[in-house]
């Protein structure tokens, strides 16, 4: 019989499985390869995205902390300048009532000379007076 034909058509047969079975495993190998490499790939660019996010972030927080620290200086300076106001303001009241006070103490005095005067004058007439009668 055929027998021999037979094997051979089977071996043929199997060897054409192994091989396609092979193949097979060798494209779900390249695939696996393939999605291996995209995920490093993403991973990469993830990594790379947060790093970048995270230095603009940084670097945004410097921004924002150099602005606290100018506006820290501009409100140390400007109260610096109210302070140095108000001193002036102080001041200048302290030198205002000051100013009253000897202003009061000056019309005081204009006022005593002036009553001395107008004193004199009345001795004066009275003296004039006195010497035409004589």
């Amino acid at each position: 019989g055929g027998g021999l034909g037979t094997d051979c058509e089977a071996i043929a047969e199997l060897a054409g499985m192994l091989r396609q079975e092979r193949e097979d495993k060798e494209a779900v190998y390249e695939r696996y390869k393939s999605l291996e490499q995209q995920m490093e790939g993403t991973v990469q660019h993830v990594v790379k995205v947060m790093g970048d996010d995270k230095k603009r972030l940084g670097e945004r927080v410097q921004q924002l902390e150099g602005g606290c620290k100018k506006l820290e200086q501009q409100k140390q300076k400007l109260e610096g300048l109210l302070r140095d106001r108000d001193a002036k303001v102080a001041a200048l009241a302290k030198g205002g009532e000051a100013a009253k006070k000897e202003a009061g103490a000056l019309a005081k005095r204009c006022k005593g000379a002036y009553d001395g005067l107008q004193e004199a004058a009345k001795e004066a007439d009275a003296l004039q007076a006195a010497a035409k009668r004589v």
